[in-house]
Order: C-alpha cells, then structure tokens, then sequence
C-alpha cells in the first residue's frame, strides 16, 4: 500500500498476502460473493433496548470486561480483567457469585485476555499471563486446568473446536530476534496455531499478516510508532473451520481444521478511502491526548508518521449461534465497533445492523446479543439487548 505523511509525500509499504500452511492461494477452491443485501425493508434484523443490565448491585464494578457469555438456563458470566475474576449473574443481572482472583494457583488469573463456551454450559478461560486455560464449571467450580504448551508468544485464545481442541493466534509477530528491524512502515507476519484438547501443540494453521507499526530510527536507537487506521489480523472460529483476513479488502479466507483452504467470501460495503479530514481528526487527537509538555514532539513525530489512502476494510469477527459470521466494520482503536454486516453459512452477505453506541458486542444468540456497554464515564455494564430477525433469509 501507499502510504502519505503529513507533509504530502509518500513512502512505500508492504503489499500484505494472506498466506495460510498448506495452498492458500486458494485455485480451484470456492468463492463466494455477496454484493447485494438479502435482507429488503421489511425482513431486516433490528437490536432493541436493553432488557438485562448488571448496573446496579454486587459485583458489577467492571474494569476491562475481556469476556462474556450467556449460559442456556439465562445466567450471564463475565470475565473481569480487572479483578481477575470470573462473575456470574442471574437471568435477572443479579450478582450471584465471583471466582478466581489474581495469583497464579489453581483457579486463580494473572490476567485474563478472553472467555469462550467450552460444552455443557462450561467455559473457558485463557490467562494470558500464566498461558493456561481454566475450565469453568457451570457452578463456577474448576473442571480443568490446561497449561498451554509451549506456549504462543503474544498469544490469544481465538476459540474452542467441537472436538475440545482450541486454536490460538498472535496478537503481533515475534519475528527473527537476530534479524535486522527495519525502517519504515512494517507488517509482521502472525501465527495461527491449533492445540489438542490438553493444551499441547498440534499444528501451525497459518501465517497471516498482523498489524503494521512505523518503525524509526532516533537518536541511534529504534522506535515503534502507531500507525494511524493501522490493519491487523482477523480471525474467528466459524464452526470448526478457521476464517482469517488481513483487512485489506472485504475478503475472508475460510480453512478447514487442518488449515487447508475451503473457499474465500467476499461482500461489498462503503467507500475505504482515508480523507485529510480523518487525517486531521486522527492527528489532533493524538496531540490532544499527550501531555502538554510532550505535545510538541508529538506533532513532530506525526510530520514524519505515514498516513495510509484506505482504512482497514473491516475489524472483529464474530460468529452466532444460528450459523452466520458478524463482520465489524474498522473501528479506532479503545473504540466499539458500531456497524455489522452479517453473512450467512454460504458467505453471502444479508445485510446490516448498527449497534448503539459504546457497546462492545461478546455474544450472538438466536434472539439477543450480549455485550458490555460504557457511559459517558467510561463505567462499563453488562447489557442482554433483543435480535428480532423478521423473517427468512437468515441463519
């Protein structure tokens, strides 16, 4: 990609290729597309206003919620990077019990990066401080602990398989500590690996683009910079099969267990294109946000910083209880993303929701989303919202 600073020139960027183990070129594989919505005026999905919220009572004071779930009988568990405890809530929203707390003993977190079904109304919990995955009873008791060997540097939990195995991917590559670094914008390259249901290494699924950063050297040592509307990698379980994008264009590869592309989906959407105004906005906020005694060195920094032509072309993914994969639109970083489009099992693209503001979507059920909603104080609340689906077609 090309990128442009702040005083209008340009400089190079690496040209990201997806690239998974075992023929991601994906020749002769199946491709769908999905240019047009499914869904006409009358049969769109629509979200509704809360009818369960932790606001108020016990063990609603939130810090970093890392993950959520809604079990089958209506209780809500809710993983607290904060306090390192997992919560759970009556169908209600009232506070029932807490377990967990930092440490690094049985049952308890050094921190916890995510939350996931694992069968039977259990979840899981991956403690990314101590890389292991604690097995959560439906009473909140332990069932299993699985240290994660060895462990994936910079590793995240991105889901469990039908066959208790898991899959995790790297938030950043880790790279050649003998290599040299070098200038300029950078795109490292991430790994998505797949464990067996005792947390051991079973197989490297891909090796995907992860995110850009502007690397620089100053005063004889070298710095990481933020790239502004910088992408990273995408990925989710859908079923058993792993879908990973590099946020270039709307396109998704799909892949089998063992890592073999199955098909690509592709769908359109709005204009990509960065304008100076985003450019503006973005740089006033960076110096906006430092110190004042650092503000000038942050305008000289963005002087010199890459500003790309195009945002990422989307950001999470998330699958949902009736088949479908939810696709967020990009949304700056510490931001929720607000406009979903959702695709169905074949990847064709029905349609899409724009969710209210300040509220990070965990869970897709059949008729409700679960999600953690932030006011204007940042205190953030667990929120059950309606998903009324009118009619066909759907998932």
């Amino acid at each position: 990609m090309s990128a442009r600073r702040r005083d209008g020139g340009t400089r190079a960027g690496p040209a990201p290729v997806l690239a998974a183990v075992a023929a991601t070129a994906l020749l002769g594989c199946g491709e769908a597309r999905g240019p047009d919505p499914a869904w006409t005026a009358g049969d769109a999905w629509t979200v509704g206003e809360p009818t369960v919220t932790s606001a108020q009572g016990a063990g609603t004071d939130f810090f970093r919620v890392a993950g959520a779930a809604r079990l089958s009988d209506g209780r809500l568990v809710v993983a607290d990077e904060g306090s390192s405890e997992v919560r759970f809530f009556a169908p209600d929203g009232t506070h029932l019990l807490s377990v967990g707390g930092r440490g690094e003993g049985p049952g308890e977190f050094a921190l916890i990066q995510s939350m996931g079904p694992a069968g039977g109304d259990s979840v899981w919990v991956y403690d990314y401080g101590a890389a292991r995955i604690t097995v959560l009873a439906p009473d909140g008791a332990i069932a299993r602990t699985i240290p994660v060997t060895p462990p994936l540097p910079a590793g995240i939990l991105v889901g469990r398989r039908s066959d208790g195995s898991f899959v995790l991917a790297q938030m950043w590559g880790t790279g050649d500590p003998w290599a040299p670094v070098p200038e300029g914008l950078v795109r490292e390259t991430a790994v998505v690996a797949a464990y067996d249901a005792n947390g051991r290494l079973r197989d490297t699924l891909a090796r995907v683009p992860g995110r850009e950063v502007f690397q620089r050297l100053e005063d004889g040592r070298m710095t990481m910079g933020v790239v502004p509307f910088a992408r990273t990698a995408s990925h989710a379980l859908w079923g058993d099969d792993l879908v990973v994008g590099d946020q270039v264009d709307r396109v998704l590869e799909v892949l089998g267990p063992r890592g073999v592309a199955v098909r690509d989906v592709r769908w359109s959407g709005p204009p990509l294109d960065v304008t100076e105004e985003d450019v503006d906005r973005w740089g006033e906020g960076q110096v906006a946000a430092a110190p004042a005694v650092d503000r000038a060195s942050v305008r000289a920094r963005l002087a010199v910083t890459p500003f790309p032509d195009r945002r990422p072309a989307y950001g999470r993914l998330l699958p949902d209880a009736g088949g479908c994969l939810w696709v967020a639109a990009y949304a700056e970083p510490g931001q929720a993303a607000r406009r979903w489009d959702v695709l169905d099992g074949r990847g064709r693209r029905l349609g899409s929701l724009t969710l209210p503001p300040r509220f990070r979507l965990h869970q897709i059920g059949r008729n409700w989303l679960l999600g953690v909603a932030r006011d204007d104080l940042d205190v953030e609340r667990v929120e059950v919202r309606p998903l009324r689906r009118p009619s066909p077609p759907g998932c």
